[in-house]
């Protein structure tokens, strides 16, 4: 069994048992065969409930076809992109449904050296294939399966970005949320001067506490409350698979995807002067404001991290951001990796000798709405709608993602999900009052035009 649906831009998701299953499993590692016609395949999983039982379809499946298997163990997705260019697989195999609900699983898949795969470079031959019913023709001698701990090679990479020695002997607060952050944080500083204080290590795929989301205000306040009561200097909260992270500072206020983006393109244009940034479409003003201070060169692309990474290459970046607390490095394949986008950020406030919150509002120029979330049946009607209600008088509108529109004081940006049926709206003002105005209006305008608010 096999949902279409389950084939999105970047990856595989969908409700293990419901939107696809077993034999839906089997088929999707044929269609990666016949596509890719990989002769080893690195395969690492998360937490996930399901993740076992379908690295064991994958691999069983793959060997059957002659494929040599990677067993890369428990891991994060960051891992899995650094596999793929350090070690140089035919494919990588990431099973996991990021910062979803534990019913959900899926796969991230990746090309040697870091390359992304999604529906225009492979899943879209891969989805085709599968829902063909054809079978698979080539045979060879069947594969085996290694076992491969990749963790001590991606800590050496991790670490050749930043300076250990510049770190201060820190209190942080980490909030793993089940995820695997639990396994990956211990292993990166157990050699620093940190006094780490561990919230929900432990591994478990049903995620008892909280979702492991960090746009969800309900799953930072845990750690929020924590940073304030153990008089903390900092917090980070991390998505299931690790790829995000979210900062919190001492007084217990979150730094947005915007403001952290800000902060270590500043820090990387200090090290790597006149060079590109490049920051997405959801991220508002400040973040090419400080490239520019900074003498770099800012490049505004759409959401995404198969597109980030594309267009990261093609400019020689040398860092990228997102709203959504994604970070890359090109110096780890380009993977999103909030493990180091963590570590960076501990060197930077070390060196700043000021608390987080003073560094936190060098950065908080603009007022932000965060992302709000909308079910709507006809989502590129809706967005019609609100251009038309709403970009008389603006000095400029653009299509790079959605529908971005802007004004001296203030701007928005209109798009659907890559991910969810959902239309996401971002808005970001100059000060507080004219962003619940802005909102206010917005929000009504789009419910009153049939749109559900989702708190997705």
């Amino acid at each position: 069994m096999i949902a279409e649906e389950i084939f999105k831009n970047y990856d595989i998701r969908g409700v293990w048992g419901k939107e696809w299953d077993r034999e839906g499993a089997q088929r999707i590692a044929q269609g990666l065969f016949v596509h890719f016609r990989p002769r080893t395949v690195a395969i690492g999983r998360d937490m996930r409930l399901s993740s076992e039982e379908i690295f064991s379809l994958f691999a069983q499946t793959l060997m059957k076809l002659g494929v040599e298997v990677w067993d890369l163990g428990l891991i994060s997705t960051d891992v899995s992109y650094f596999v793929s260019g350090h070690f140089q697989p035919d494919l990588t195999i990431m099973i996991t449904a990021s910062h979803n609900p534990p019913e959900y699983n899926g796969l991230k898949v990746t090309l040697p050296g870091g390359d992304s795969v999604s529906l225009q470079t492979g899943f879209g031959a891969v989805k085709e294939w599968v829902f063909s019913g054809k079978e698979v023709q080539e045979r060879r001698k069947e594969g085996k399966m290694i076992s491969k701990d990749p963790l001590e090679e991606y800590r050496k990479a991790v670490f050749s970005l930043i300076n250990s020695r510049k770190i201060a002997p820190l209190r942080v607060v980490v909030d793993a949320g089940n995820g695997m952050a639990g396994k990956i944080i211990p292993l990166l500083v157990k050699d620093l001067p940190i006094e780490l204080i561990p919230v929900y290590f432990d591994l478990d795929g049903s995620f008892p506490h909280h979702l492991p989301n960090p746009l969800l205000p309900e799953a930072m306040a845990t750690l929020q409350k924590k940073v304030r009561e153990e008089k903390a200097d900092l917090g980070a909260g991390f998505d299931g698979d690790g790829d995000r992270v979210v900062l919190v500072d001492e007084k217990g206020e979150l730094f947005s995807g915007t403001e952290m983006t800000a902060m270590l393109a500043e820090y990387f244009l200090h090290l790597n002067p006149g060079r590109v940034v490049c920051y997405n479409a959801v991220c508002g003003r400040t973040v090419p404001e400080v490239i520019q201070e900074n003498g770099g060169i800012p490049v505004r692309t759409p959401v995404g991290y198969s597109i980030i990474k594309k267009i990261m290459r093609e400019k020689k970046a040398i860092f990228a951001g997102e709203h959504s607390y994604h970070f890359f490095f090109p110096h780890l394949y380009y993977a999103d990796s909030g493990a180091t986008a963590f570590l960076t950020c501990l060197e930077i406030i070390s060196q700043s000798k000021q608390p987080a919150s003073s560094l936190r509002k060098k950065y908080a120029r603009w007022h932000q709405s965060g992302e709000i979330n909308f079910l709507v049946e006809d989502k590129e009607k809706m967005i019609a709608a609100v251009e038309k209600e709403f970009s008389p008088g603006a000095k400029s509108v653009d299509y790079l993602d959605g529908l971005s529109v802007w004004f001296p004081q203030w701007w928005f940006n209109l798009r659907a999900s890559n991910t969810q049926p959902l239309l996401r709206l971002n808005i970001e003002a100059k000060t507080s009052s004219l962003l619940a105005q802005k909102q206010k209006a917005l929000v009504k305008f789009i419910q009153a035009q049939g749109g559900k608010r989702s708190f997705e």
